[in-house]
């Protein structure tokens, strides 16, 4: 499994969350913006490694009438479990030359789930 495919992964998972209406770009949109310019391939879940295991970052639009603290805790929650299947190392591998940089096929444990309630809605959205 590469990054952007775990970060897909991920995204499935938080949208899966009672209470979650959608998803921000984990980046600024500024950020994000120049990444796309600069033909980067963005995914709107953030997925880091850092020496402790994966990081992960998300910015959430809660329902209304979802309790934000409450929430928040249910999604990381959500991906600490459903990742939690995927122990190993959490490490980045140099596959071939230098521009073709893999993450091996088992991740490391869920070190840190940042998430940010952006806003409150009445609808879902993607």
């Amino acid at each position: 499994m590469n990054k952007n495919q775990l970060a897909l992964r991920v995204q499935e998972i938080i949208a899966g969350v009672e209470g979650v209406a959608g998803l921000y770009p984990a980046r600024s949109a500024v950020l994000a913006g120049i990444a796309s310019t600069l033909g980067a391939n963005e995914t709107v879940v953030a997925v880091d490694t850092a020496d402790s295991g994966l990081v992960i970052r998300a910015r959430i639009a809660a329902l209304t009438g979802a309790p934000a603290p409450r929430l928040v805790r249910d999604v990381a929650a959500a991906v600490r479990a459903e990742l939690g299947g995927l122990a190993g190392d959490a490490r980045a591998g140099s596959v071939g030359s230098a521009e073709s940089v893999e993450w091996v096929t088992s991740v490391g444990p869920v070190s840190s789930v940042e998430i940010t309630v952006c806003g409150f809605t009445d609808v879902r959205f993607s």
